[in-house]
């Protein structure tokens, strides 16, 4: 499992995490959701200080009723009730290598497309990610639950997946 990447973290509680945490999110947002979803698929930056509103800030009534119905909504679905007992048996997987990210950036040179002397300053060096491989349980993916963010579908490529192992193996020497 690399980074973000979805489809390992997949489970009927993982999902349900996710969706509760969201409208909760949107019970608190300050912006509209257009407004936030634009400014995501356009790559702007989304920081909780310009788009929630602040702990000490009690969330409006309104909302709070609205919220307080939907949580009682799912609690007497009996659909859901009865698509949750076929599901029971889908889960997350048992021990997984996961590629976790670092936090930290290298550059890393290539060959430069322009001639023995670089003119570009652009096309001899690539910014990567860093990973450490660790092995993690299945309980560990669920404590941290379904991560959402622009890399999840990047992360997800056998070909990044591929070539951030490949990185690893030469750094530790396989």
């Amino acid at each position: 499992m690399c980074g973000k990447e979805l489809p390992p973290r997949y489970a009927v509680t993982t999902l349900d995490r996710a969706r509760d945490e969201l409208i909760l999110a949107a019970g608190r947002c300050r912006r509209t959701k257009w407004y936030i979803l634009i400014r995501w698929l356009v790559g702007g930056d989304i920081h909780d200080e310009d788009f929630m509103l602040p702990d000490d800030v009690a969330t409006p009534e309104e909302v709070v009723d609205v919220l307080d119905a939907y949580f009682e909504g799912l609690q007497v679905d009996t659909h859901r009730d009865a698509l949750l007992r076929t599901a029971g048996k889908f889960g997350l997987p048992g021990a997984v290598l996961y590629l976790e990210p670092t936090g930290k950036e290298v550059h890393m040179a290539r060959y430069c497309c322009c001639s023995a002397v670089c003119c570009c300053g652009s096309c001899c060096s690539e910014t990567v990610r860093t990973y450490r491989p660790v092995w993690v349980d299945a309980q560990a993916m669920a404590d941290e639950g379904l991560l959402l963010s622009g890399r999840v579908l990047s992360d997800h490529m056998p070909d990044y997946c591929s070539k951030v192992l490949a990185r690893l193996a030469k750094e530790m020497g396989e």
